[in-house]
């Protein structure tokens, strides 16, 4: 599908200076994708619509509030926090990234009144009931993960930066990563299992410029054996939210 470009003209952007973007790695160009992520935009808060089609005739609707904040040594922690239905509301994932280790997830379920935390054995899993796992929450990749950049590509007329990872704890085999050129946006990410068979794809559909930052409004993900997929929306996002890192801890999970 043809990715569509929003608000303001990205011709303003430019390209990067062949010289810059030839000298970019692999590991610079997903950091700059991770911050314009949907799921990863540090400093601002976004309310989220997910829909989720089984593939089979059944739908189910999410509204979640996301966030993110940087904290000192180059920690970066992520909230999301559902709003709708009754059903799921107050379920809080907090996910905690620190340069050069595996990320650490903790999970409030108001049924249950505790937190726990949600080990790297299960990253596999998807996160309540959708078609995103809690390993592809983890904006931030693991400890050990090795990536790649590949001869630059051409995506529905945009020029993109391919980059392939192996990561070293994962439940994927490797994971390929489309980035455009012009926004630094993720535009297309396909997993593979070890074998290196797609398993699930993530395609942005929209993007949008923002209070200045361009980023992913509408995206889907799609698990391939099944058929189903989630369509990821941002249906409000406010750049500079007034974050405290007192929301952003084990005991703040627990506030309504």
């Amino acid at each position: 599908m043809r990715r569509a470009l929003g608000t303001g003209l990205i011709l303003l952007l430019g390209m990067p200076p062949a010289a810059a973007a030839a000298g970019l790695s692999a590991t610079q160009i997903l950091d700059q994708a991770r911050k314009e992520s949907a799921l990863g935009l540090v400093g601002a808060r976004a309310t989220v619509t997910l829909l989720v089609d089984d593939g089979h005739g059944t739908r189910r609707e999410r509204k979640l509030t996301v966030s993110a904040i940087a904290l000192p040594g180059g920690e970066v922690r992520r909230l999301v926090r559902f709003d709708e239905p009754a059903s799921v509301r107050g379920v809080a994932l907090l996910i905690v990234e620190k340069p050069g280790e595996s990320a650490e997830r903790l999970l409030y379920l108001p049924a249950q009144r505790r937190v726990r935390r949600v080990s790297a054995s299960a990253g596999g899993s998807r996160f309540m009931q959708t078609d995103f796992s809690y390993a592809d929450l983890d904006l931030a990749g693991g400890a050990g993960d090795q990536s790649t950049r590949l001869a630059d590509r051409t995506l529905d007329g945009n020029p993109c930066y391919v980059v392939a990872t192996k990561p070293a704890h994962s439940p994927y085999g490797g994971i390929e990563t489309w980035v455009d050129q012009r926004t630094g946006v993720t535009l297309e990410v396909i997993f593979r299992d070890p074998s290196g068979k797609p398993v699930k794809e993530l395609d942005v559909e929209k993007v949008q410029q923002i209070g200045g930052r361009w980023t992913a409004v509408q995206s889907v993900m799609r698990t391939l054996a099944t058929g189903s997929k989630t369509t990821l929306e941002v249906e409000s996002l406010d750049t500079h939210a007034a974050l405290s890192p007192d929301d952003f801890t084990s005991a703040a999970l627990e506030r309504s």
